[in-house]
């Protein structure tokens, strides 16, 4: 990725332009860390890891609830999220009645203090967080789609093929779905258990990746490869 430091002396000596380049956004933070520093990552996080038993097992039982009753009971997500909505409004309104029978405050006022209005600042935050990630991914998106990055660009090419062709007409979407809510409350629990072990397989599966992506770049010629993305192509 175009890093600052990077940028031709000669270009750099004008401060407009410095500054422009500066803060192109090919030097935006890669996407990992644009995740990490938005707000809501570690609220998620602490979930998706188990950190908080009750919280994270109730959320998996209704989404994994929520995604039988769409596949195998057939209901439609409108009608489910309807239904649902019902449910959670009649335990809210049997649960707060409940204690001001008692003449006591009703506690849901304290935990659902996050639906309050936003506060400047936090809103201030967030909207930072959210154009910081969306910068890094629009930076990512030139570069496959701009061939600047001829080894990213044949991966992505790889990878929705693979999923276009093996695994979009053996998965239906809604079932696609629900595997990647169950990887999401799975693999990041393993992964913190099982980091090393994890990590040398991805290191081989990459090595087996970078190979093949190599191969593929190097049937293209020299000449062509000039034309089409700008640029010669390395040799020793």
């Amino acid at each position: 990725m175009t890093s600052y430091e990077s940028i031709p002396s000669n270009l750099s000596s004008e401060p407009s332009l410095r500054e422009a380049l500066k803060n192109h956004p090919l030097n935006a933070p890669s996407i990992r860390e644009a995740i990490k520093s938005h707000p809501f990552y570690h609220p998620i996080a602490n979930v998706l890891l188990w950190n908080n038993l009750f919280k994270s097992f109730s959320i998996f039982v209704i989404g994994t609830l929520f995604f039988v009753l769409v596949i195998y009971a057939e209901y439609s997500v409108v009608s489910l999220l309807s239904a649902i909505f019902f449910i959670i409004l009649a335990v809210c309104l049997a649960y707060g009645a409940s204690y001001e029978l008692r003449g006591r405050e009703n506690p849901l006022k304290e935990k659902l203090k996050f639906l309050n209005e936003v506060s400047k600042p936090n809103l201030q935050e967030h909207v930072r967080a959210n154009n910081q990630l969306w910068d890094a991914i629009t930076s990512v998106l030139r570069r496959i789609f701009y061939f600047s990055d001829l080894s990213l660009s044949l991966r992505a090419s790889l990878l929705f093929s693979f999923l276009g062709f093996v695994v979009g007409p053996l998965i239906p979407g809604i079932t696609l779905l629900f595997i990647v809510f169950l990887a999401a409350f799975s693999i990041p629990r393993i992964y913190q258990e099982r980091q090393k072990d994890i990590d040398n397989i991805i290191q081989k599966i990459q090595v087996v990746i970078n190979n093949a992506v190599n191969k593929a770049s190097e049937k293209i010629p020299p000449g062509l490869n000039e034309k089409i993305f700008g640029k010669k192509k390395k040799t020793e």
